[in-house]
């Protein structure tokens, strides 16, 4: 009966061990085992010590004293690149997304932003509309080419010696220049309303006429920049 008693208190003090330890740190003054792995001192000296992987292994061995020494932006490709002991680890793409300084609160626009805001806003003020040599004005407007010759949407027509331009902007001109391709890429200014063209009239604010352009010229590739507001 002694025995059982002696037995029983010993289970009991066990589990009442065990409450008193849930909830507590554990301090291990030497070393700890766990499923037979062991955790010594402050340090982790190889891979095969599984418990943790402290920061004198990963700085000291793996890093060999570097770890991730940095990010880096790549905005020819829009790529973050991460640099781990000198060489290159790892990298994602941004999608063109703008990057945000975690330190400030400034922001890093990538070239695809700024380029859509210009358009988007209309901060965009020169225009330039390239005449393919063709004798005449209309056939010079029939091998222009959209996007290259002319921006992307605008809508360019011949009547008579007008050339006609729907842009769409929604702003009225300020300037307009002609220039003539006298050599390869060598172009010179016309005079304007004298060997140029005649006058330049605001439709609206969607629509420009450049009147009269001088046939004589038709003979050489043009190059018309339009200045709005």
């Amino acid at each position: 009966m002694k025995k059982l008693i002696l037995i029983f208190g010993i289970v009991f003090s066990v589990f009442l061990a065990d409450a008193q330890i849930k909830g507590y740190t554990v301090e291990a003054t030497e070393y700890l085992i766990i499923s037979g792995d062991t955790l010594g001192a402050t340090t982790q000296l190889t891979g095969a010590d599984t418990i943790a992987a402290t920061k004198d292994y990963v700085l000291s061995v793996a890093g060999a004293g570097n770890g991730w020494d940095s990010i880096i932006y790549q905005p020819d490709d829009g790529y973050l690149v991460w640099w781990y002991a000198g060489a290159r680890i790892d990298s994602t793409s941004t999608d063109g997304r703008d990057v945000m300084y975690t330190d400030s609160t400034d922001i890093f626009y990538t070239q695809r932003t700024v380029d859509s805001l210009i358009t988007a806003s209309g901060a965009q003020t020169v225009y330039a509309i390239t005449l393919p040599i063709a004798g005449t004005l209309s056939g010079s407007v029939a091998l222009m080419v959209e996007g290259t010759d002319y921006p992307t949407g605008w809508v360019i027509a011949a009547s008579g010696g007008d050339l006609q331009v729907n842009h769409g902007l929604g702003r009225y001109t300020a300037n307009t220049t002609i220039k003539y391709n006298t050599t390869g890429s060598t172009y010179r200014q016309l005079r304007n309303f004298d060997n140029a063209y005649s006058g330049v009239l605001d439709v609206d604010n969607n629509n420009v006429t450049i009147e009269s352009i001088s046939t004589f010229y038709t003979a050489y590739k043009l190059k018309i920049h339009i200045l709005f507001e």
